[in-house]
């Protein structure tokens, strides 16, 4: 049982730099990675918080936050990677006309 103490207060000591990687990264796909990883992370500190007590309804707590983690990534990486449709578009029919051309010269 130790063992398990000093295993949740490591996990809970290394969300700090992740932390810090998430405010201080230089670009936005770094702090959604860190996001990420901090999420990862507290659901690990759950799991082993609910073997130190030895409530397993603590593991439905952490499913769930898995879930919100997960969906909040997918949100975040929405906004991050809208595109606007007309431009897309475009470059779709740019590509096809150069795949074109290029088929036509061999």
């Amino acid at each position: 049982m130790g063992g398990a103490f000093w295993l949740f207060a490591g996990t809970i000591c290394l969300i700090f730099p992740i932390l810090f990687r998430a405010v201080k990264g230089p670009t936005a796909p770094d702090r959604v990675v860190a996001i990420n990883a901090v999420s990862t992370n507290i659901t690990l500190a759950i799991l082993l918080w609910a073997f130190l007590q030895r409530e397993p309804m603590f593991i439905d707590v952490a499913l769930v936050f898995v879930i919100c983690g997960f969906v909040g990534v997918v949100c975040t990486l929405q906004v991050l990677t809208t595109v606007n449709a007309d431009t897309l578009t475009t470059t779709a029919k740019q590509t096809k006309r150069g795949q074109n051309d290029g088929g036509d010269a061999a």
